[in-house]
């Protein structure tokens, strides 16, 4: 919950940002210049998992264990600023006995801003999960929700970052190893945007 909130304050203050640039101002930013509508990213980053992850082997509890993500999403903008898209994120988080990971595709909902060469997004949605540790995999769902800035280089290239949660669920788990019954990853990914 404390992410979302995190989350929904970034997205209130870039939009309170980007009201301040005016009817004559947003004509000039815009004036000839094609909307984007689709947009292919591939992302590679960081992140946590944020809940605790208790190790029966290694007689341990973790909690904000690092680990490695890779990330890969459509979006299409219907509107001005609002459209759907379909992600997918593959992370693997290593521990002293094993690792564990992770696999979410959800389609999303979309929300977007843009100013000059930036551009500004918000996600939300609730998708499919798969979990493995080496020893026990299972399937469950999950909701995610992330914020993301984006400089366009050209029309069709640009570079973002964004900050992603992604909260999973796979019911009772009846795992010697790891109790993950709930498995909380918080990510921050840097990437490519390819505009079509």
């Amino acid at each position: 919950m404390k992410h979302f909130i995190l989350v929904v304050s970034f997205w209130l203050v870039v939009q309170g940002a980007m009201a301040f640039q005016g009817p004559v101002q947003d004509s000039l930013n815009v004036a000839n210049k094609k909307e984007i509508r689709h947009t292919l990213s591939l992302n590679y980053g960081m992140g946590f998992i944020t809940s605790k992850v208790y190790d029966e082997y290694a007689r341990r509890q973790y909690s904000w264990r690092h680990g490695k993500d890779l990330h890969a999403e459509y979006r299409f903008v219907i509107g001005r600023n609002m459209g759907l898209g379909l992600m997918w994120n593959y992370s693997y988080t290593d521990f002293k006995t094993t690792g564990i990971d992770l696999t979410y595709i959800a389609p999303e909902f979309i929300m977007q801003g843009e100013r000059k060469h930036w551009l500004f997004s918000m996600t939300a949605g609730i998708g499919y999960a798969k979990y493995d540790d080496g020893i026990k995999n299972d399937t469950g769902f999950g909701m995610h929700y992330s914020v993301g800035a984006e400089y366009l280089i050209t029309r069709h290239i640009g570079v973002g970052t964004d900050l992603l949660v992604v909260n999973t669920n796979f019911g009772k788990s009846d795992s010697e190893y790891y109790a993950a019954d709930v498995i909380n990853r918080l990510s921050l990914l840097v990437g490519l945007r390819f505009h079509l």
